[in-house]
């Protein structure tokens, strides 16, 4: 069964309107019908076309070869009355980031501030101290090296207590092993699984 697609659009009152459709940047006209204005909602016009695919179109309404009103509309392949309006978030975004690039944004502007992104996943939680809460998923591999800790942290000590073997595995090195339970030498007995090793 065809999809009966009514675009209601607004126009001048009083004249007969050619309602065409264009995809966005194009020049191809994808279907074109005469409209009818609604009988009490002067100036209303409805533009109603048959099984275009479901996509975003640019409406440009004439009278004769003169464009009286362009609006825009997303079209679904089915049965319904689809509302028009100025432009779509897609050009807008588009738009705004052709003609806004981030070197065009002052240090310390609004635009500079902004959470910019391609689609509408950008929430985010600000806390009381004013920083972005967010659960990160996956880091770039080396993002983090040895060089990000802070001298004297955990990892730090950590890390000079530890050598690598030779064959791509790590051990404690022998000056970690020989700080025994007094501190300069000394006994140290670990149970791992009923085996006792002892390290003098």
């Amino acid at each position: 069964m065809p999809a009966t697609q009514t675009v209601e659009f607004f126009a001048a009152p009083g004249q007969t309107v050619v309602a065409k459709l264009f995809a966005p940047a194009s020049d191809t006209e994808i279907a074109s019908v005469t409209a009818t204005e609604a009988t009490n909602r002067k100036g209303v016009y409805q533009a109603i076309y048959t099984d275009v695919p479901a996509a975003t179109y640019r409406i440009l309404a004439l009278v004769g070869s003169i464009p009286v009103a362009s609006w825009w509309v997303d079209l679904l392949l089915s049965t319904a009355t689809f509302q028009s309006y100025e432009i779509p978030a897609s050009v807008v975004t588009s738009g705004v980031y052709s003609a806004m690039p981030s070197a065009g944004w002052p240090n310390g502007s609004f635009g500079d501030r902004l959470l910019v992104t391609a689609t509408n996943q950008r929430t985010v939680s600000v806390t009381g101290a004013n920083h972005i809460a967010a659960d990160v998923h996956e880091l770039q591999p080396g993002v983090i090296t040895d060089a990000d800790f802070a001298v004297g942290s955990t990892y730090a000590k950590l890390s000079s207590m530890i050598e690598d073997n030779g064959s791509g595995q790590f051990r404690f090195d022998t000056i970690a092993l020989s700080m025994g339970a007094g501190g300069g030498g000394g006994t140290v007995n670990i149970v791992v699984e009923d085996r006792s090793i002892t390290l003098e």
